[in-house]
């Protein structure tokens, strides 16, 4: 599936960005593209466990912000933004692509792994945006593949996204991130971050990024390599 036919005007006479493009630009120049849309992920756990899926659908999202080059967050500009879409259901709107999908678990359960290997497969890792969730990464099956997992806080016990986050700090894993990382709150004591944790391989290499984005305005705070670290 290519572009959405309804924004054809806006991709002809440049007012909007093309999924196609977008997509092409983060898989060659990552950083500099999650620096410049802010990226939402949603996910309806209908395609189950972690692994490769087609069924991921890329369209254009709601007006974003962005930091500026000099001042960052201190002056902000405005932005596109993209929205990836995970499901099983119909045929939705968007361009499809395949990617490796983490599937988010409670951490009380074991962990659905995605394999990330050095060779074949898709060149993207998406995973449900975090909202008090952390994600690990650990070494694969075979020298130079890794493997990465997505859990959510046992609210049953009354786990926090904070203690989570410290209890998977302390297991060995190569990378851990999570709410205490993006622990902010608004002037109400509420909780104001949510994270997109985006992968991409080249040359035989995996580097996973963590883009974080207020929870009102879809602007983007940061980005950061969270692996390798």
């Amino acid at each position: 599936m290519v572009d959405p036919a309804i924004f054809a005007n806006a991709y002809n006479n440049g007012t909007l960005t093309r999924p196609t493009v977008f997509v092409q630009d983060l898989l060659n120049n990552t950083r500099k593209t999650l620096r410049k849309y802010p990226i939402n992920i949603g996910d309806d756990g209908t395609l189950g466990n972690s692994g490769i899926t087609n069924r991921c659908f890329v369209t254009n999202g709601n007006a974003g912000l962005r930091p500026g080059k000099i001042l960052r967050t201190k002056h902000m500009h405005a932005a596109e933004s993209f929205n990836f879409n995970l499901t099983n259901l119909g045929l939705p709107v968007g361009h499809q692509i395949s990617v490796y999908r983490v599937a988010a678990v409670v951490s009380n359960v074991a962990p659905s792994w995605c394999v990330l290997p050095r060779n074949g497969g898709p060149n993207l890792m998406i995973t449900v945006q975090l909202t008090g969730c952390a994600v690990m990464v650990a070494n694969g099956p075979n020298p130079g593949d890794i493997k990465v997992a997505h859990l959510q806080p046992n609210a049953q016990n009354h786990q926090t996204g904070v203690q989570l986050h410290n209890h998977l700090l302390g297991q060995n894993y190569l990378a851990v991130y999570g709410r205490g990382r993006y622990d902010h709150r608004d002037a109400n004591g509420l909780e104001d971050r949510r994270v997109a944790i985006i992968g991409v391989r080249r040359n035989r290499r995996w580097k996973i990024y963590a883009q974080k984005k207020g929870t009102v305005l879809n602007d983007i705070r940061s980005v950061h390599r969270i692996y390798p670290p």
